[in-house]
């Protein structure tokens, strides 16, 4: 017992005391131990506990570099994003490299996420967090640098590793700091944030290298330092894990490595040819190379779910622990949250061709316009989660966004060569609004679905999943767009100027803006984009009809500073991973 009492806490409500009750052992019934727990076991849950008792300005000033770090990984995606065709110029790059430059960032963000979550549950969160943030500042000064383009490449994957981490270990933290409710506020200001570097992304790369006239290297050295000012601050602020070198190795043993090979083996094995497909005509969607890497991935998500289920239940930490994935209305919340990250970067992509290119909107108003949904979703998220905060209520928000979402999405049908400027605003504030009451519905979905104990590993399967979402958003709106053009248009000699690139469309804007108004490429495109909007419609009513129809429990009460008992989930966890052994 003395083990068990040396990290047992005080609990000051007697009926609190009065709930716990030790585990019994049954070949003597008059007796209560504790479970046989390993001492790294106590040290992986003692940083959360250290986390969840660190002061009040403490939590405020991690909260705070939470929020700045959202904000500086959407502020990179977005403002790099609206620098391709500067660095493709000034690089004399081909397409298929720009191409590479975009795609490898977001497929490394998405693959190493796991990494960085699945070891920090080992080796602990403060070694991660600046782990990630290393690599990140390597990766943004080599791209500082105007290296070659290989080089920028390699430096811009760097960057995506880094940002894996900040991005998983920033909702981990999060979670470690705060109560089940609380987690729904904090999540919410923080996504927030993340949304508003969407925003000022594209406004900081037009100011730094069209109003001061910096080169588009100056995007990265502001980005360096910034992480390095992250980096100092969290090296302060996070606490020093408590476990000794010997026992993170042996909590390193542990860890579900086969399970990990297996997730990045088919993560880019899918990935991959998702963004390539249709690049060019070596790389069709029929084409060798685009087969085989999804056969393979195929076989190793096969592979993966057999592990999963067969082997390493019995291993005390699996990559993606069976509790998590338990209950129906938890898996569905992940697919919504899948859905969320590719119907946002879908509809934005698109959203930008239809503007510039259709309406023939100059780069700062089709930024203006891009407000109604850049600057409407941020606040909707930030208000849902703040509701759910207080009255701890899912349900409602799931149903008001996805009836939203779905109505402002399918009114894009709507959005023509002659459409208003104020339906157009109505129709864009409609969907954005409808996806920033949606996505925070289902982040606190997974929580309130989710025991405590598992919130970690939970939050941190969402934030791969969204970026998965968002990673291959772009392509399959490309895709559509593209199949339903051929296939209405392609017998047409005025098409085949677009066809001929699908990857560079974006870059075709400038000789769209010189067709006469009345062109019938325009019709053209608008009939095309319907398609995007439909299929995103449907997609939102889908996910939204599942996230209704299934019955989502209320997120507890946040209990008083008293009676919190950080220790009561530790020695559950701790029970249920010695049950594995």
């Amino acid at each position: 017992m003395e083990g068990y009492l040396e990290h047992a806490v005080i609990i000051t409500d007697e009926k609190s005391a009065d709930s716990i009750t030790p585990p019994t052992v049954n070949d003597d019934e008059t007796k209560l131990t504790a479970p046989v727990i390993m001492p790294t076991a106590f040290a992986a849950d003692q940083e959360r506990q250290s986390l969840t008792t660190l002061p009040k300005w403490r939590k405020w000033s991690l909260f705070a570099c939470s929020c700045v770090l959202q904000f500086l990984l959407q502020l990179d995606m977005a403002g790099v994003a609206v620098t391709l065709t500067k660095i493709a110029t000034d690089q004399n790059a081909a397409q298929v490299k720009i191409f590479a430059l975009a795609t490898g960032y977001f497929l490394a963000q998405t693959v190493f996420q796991l990494v960085f979550s699945h070891i920090s549950h080992a080796v602990g969160r403060k070694l991660m967090f600046l782990t990630g943030l290393a690599l990140f500042l390597v990766g943004a000064s080599i791209a500082a640098s105007r290296v070659l383009m290989n080089v920028l490449i390699f430096g811009r994957v760097v960057q995506g590793i880094g940002a894996a981490g900040m991005f998983t270990m920033s909702a981990i933290v999060i979670v470690d700091l705060t109560q089940p409710r609380q987690r729904a506020g904090w999540q919410a200001i923080s996504q927030a944030f993340g949304a508003l570097g969407n925003i000022c992304g594209p406004l900081m790369s037009a100011l730094l290298i069209n109003k001061f006239r910096l080169p588009w290297s100056s995007i990265f050295v502001t980005e360096a330092v910034l992480v390095a000012i992250l980096f100092l601050a969290l090296l302060v602020l996070l606490p020093c894990d408590a476990r000794k070198l010997g026992d993170a190795w042996r909590e390193l043993r542990k860890c579900d490595w086969i399970g990990m090979l297996a997730f990045f083996v088919c993560s880019v094995s899918i990935l991959t040819p998702i963004n390539i497909g249709g690049a060019t005509a070596a790389l069709g969607w029929k084409s060798a190379p685009v087969m085989s890497c999804f056969a393979v991935g195929v076989v190793s998500l096969g592979f993966l779910i057999m592990h999963q289920r067969c082997l390493a239940g019995k291993r005390p930490r699996p990559a993606f622990p069976r509790e998590v994935f338990s209950r129906c209305v938890t898996n569905i919340a992940f697919l919504g949250t899948a859905a969320g990250g590719v119907l946002l970067s879908m509809v934005f992509y698109n959203l930008v061709f239809y503007f510039e290119g259709v309406r023939h909107l100059s780069t700062k108003q089709t930024g203006i316009m891009l407000l109604s949904v850049t600057l409407t979703y941020p606040v909707a998220y930030m208000v849902t989660g703040l509701m759910i905060r207080r009255w701890g209520q899912v349900r409602p928000a799931t149903i008001l966004g996805s009836v939203l979402a779905t109505t402002g999405l399918g009114l894009m049908q709507l959005m023509t060569q002659d459409a208003t400027v104020h339906r157009m605003l109505a129709i864009c504030m409609c969907a954005g609004a409808g996806c920033g009451i949606l996505a925070p519905a289902m982040v606190n979905t997974v929580l309130a679905s989710t025991e405590a104990r598992w919130h970690p590993h939970a939050i941190a399967t969402r934030t791969l999943i969204y970026t998965a979402g968002q990673c291959i958003g772009v392509s399959v709106g490309l895709a559509i767009f593209t199949n339903a053009f051929e296939a209405k248009f392609g017998d047409k000699a005025v098409a085949r100027g677009i066809l001929a690139n699908k990857q560079g469309l974006l870059s075709k804007i400038n000789e769209l803006q010189r067709l006469k108004p009345d062109s019938e490429v325009f019709g053209m495109i608008v009939e095309s984009l319907r398609w995007v909007w439909g299929v995103a419609c449907v997609l939102s009513g889908l996910v939204g009809l599942l996230a209704c129809v299934v019955s989502c429990p209320k997120l507890p009460k946040d209990r008083p500073e008293g009676t919190v008992l950080p220790d009561e989930e530790r020695q559950n966890d701790s029970h249920e991973m010695s049950t594995r052994q």
